[in-house]
């Protein structure tokens, strides 16, 4: 072998491997970019979901309100009616 065949195969490789990593930080960038973009998602859902929540607990609160307001009524009623018989 001669030097420049040896210097050729150097650069070859050297050229080789430098395309490798280019790939490699190609892939590790838009690995990154996807997981980020499902977090942000990910967050966005979860603060729905968390509203949704409050809603519901809300709507239930008032529910059971308006359940007791109508048996204390009833009641009251009942309990004046007994009173004025």
């Amino acid at each position: 072998m001669e030097a420049d065949d040896v210097s050729e195969q150097i650069r070859a490789a050297v050229e080789t491997e430098r395309e490798a990593h280019l790939a490699e930080a190609r892939f590790r960038t838009r690995g990154a970019i996807v997981i980020a973009v499902l977090a942000m998602l990910l967050a966005i859902a979860s603060l729905g979901g968390e509203n949704a929540t409050k809603e519901t607990v809300n709507a239930n609160i008032h529910a059971s309100d308006a359940w007791a307001f109508y048996h204390a009524k009833n009641i009251r009623q009942t309990a004046n009616q007994l009173a004025a018989d």
